[in-house]
């Protein structure tokens, strides 16, 4: 709090100072709504079992549903009593991942935005769904995860890092990526910016692209592995599902086209450096070069990114605004429902008596 306060205030007070004006306004720092009466522990047995059934968080361990219940529900309890009421929830689960539990590495770098890592996640592929993440090394912040349909095309890959590039206000000190050819235009703009905005030689920018084995980026692979453990297979299961029951057919062309696709945060570590003794690593670049860059090697963004042909995307949307559905209001728990009232209208222009191929050659040209 108090390293929060001077870095956006400018105001310098002493800890006590902070802890003297909190307690006078009745702010506490670590909230528990469960001492404090505003909620009851079968509020809070319930907010979890919610979170496990219709955001599909039954692989969350406690420190994550901690998370959910914030920032979803509005609780805020201490770990220990997720911990306990995950314990009687989920016994078995709960073993499971401690035993799973790992012991870190040491991994050495100078600060935020020194090491920037990066990767794409295929687990999901086989369902349509393809990720690329970008997380800072020192930190362990997750600075950005892109899902599409694919993460081989070398322009998506480019946008992404000049789009949080930008959002930054500069690039990283390092990137580190494996050997794939998606990385050729991102590696290409990071040697190029930094021998333009560092000052430094040819031969000194090739060295600011770090490729490395997949398997050996392990920051990254720290992420997908969490991401394993929390979220795939509960998606995997989920989709299973409605396969097994008949509800989706995964080889039928139309419905295919309609698969949608320790101590503190690291928000604070990588906003707050001083507060380790390091230094914020970011070489400066003006977000306003970064946006121009991105425009002129990348003009038509919109048809880059499309998810699926015009033509069914135009239908699609069509038969959304129908059913009263908003992107912003589809949600894992509830994505199979809206698929299931959707299909039968996507099926009338889209029928098994319609060619798609045209359609899906149309899609590829787009794409390629």
């Amino acid at each position: 709090m108090q390293v929060r306060l001077y870095k956006e205030t400018g105001v310098e007070v002493s800890v006590r100072t902070v802890q003297r004006y909190m307690k006078k306004l009745g702010v506490k720092l670590l909230q528990n709504d469960l001492l404090d009466g505003k909620v009851t522990i079968d509020r809070v047995l319930e907010a979890i079992t919610d979170a496990r059934e219709n955001l599909l968080q039954n692989n969350a361990g406690y420190r994550r549903m901690r998370m959910i219940l914030m920032r979803h529900y509005n609780i805020r309890v201490p770990r220990q009593i997720v911990y306990y009421a995950l314990k009687q929830i989920d016994p078995d689960g709960m073993a499971l991942r401690l035993r799973q539990a790992c012991k870190r590495r040491i991994y050495r770098t100078l600060g935020p935005n020194h090491i920037w890592a990066c990767d794409g996640h295929d687990k999901l592929k086989p369902f349509g769904i393809t990720i690329y993440g970008f997380i800072d090394a020192w930190s362990r912040k997750i600075l950005g995860m892109f899902v599409h349909v694919t993460n081989n095309d070398p322009r998506h890959i480019a946008c992404y890092f000049l789009h949080l590039a930008s959002k930054a206000g500069g690039l990283p000190l390092k990137l580190t990526s494996d050997y794939g050819t998606e990385t050729i235009d991102m590696a290409k703009l990071q040697m190029r910016l930094s021998h333009a905005y560092a000052g430094i030689t040819t031969k000194q920018a090739v060295d600011r692209m770090h490729f490395t084995k997949s398997t050996h980026n392990q920051k990254i692979e720290s992420l997908w592995s969490q991401m394993m453990k929390q979220h795939n297979r509960s998606i995997k299961d989920d989709i299973m599902n409605e396969i097994d029951s008949g509800r989706y057919d995964q080889e039928d062309g139309v419905q295919k086209l309609t698969t949608l696709p320790t101590g503190v945060s690291p928000e604070f570590s990588y906003s707050n450096p001083e507060y380790f003794t390091t230094t914020d690593q970011l070489l400066s670049v003006p977000s306003h070069d970064l946006d121009l860059l991105s425009e002129q090697q990348y003009p038509n963004k919109e048809e880059l990114f499309q998810h699926t042909p015009p033509k069914f995307n135009e239908v699609a949307l069509q038969v959304m605004d129908q059913l009263g559905f908003d992107f912003s209001n589809i949600n894992l728990g509830n994505v199979w429902l809206v698929f299931r009232h959707m299909l039968p209208f996507i099926q009338e222009v889209f029928g098994p008596d319609t060619d798609t191929s045209n359609t899906s050659e149309d899609y590829s040209e787009n794409e390629n």
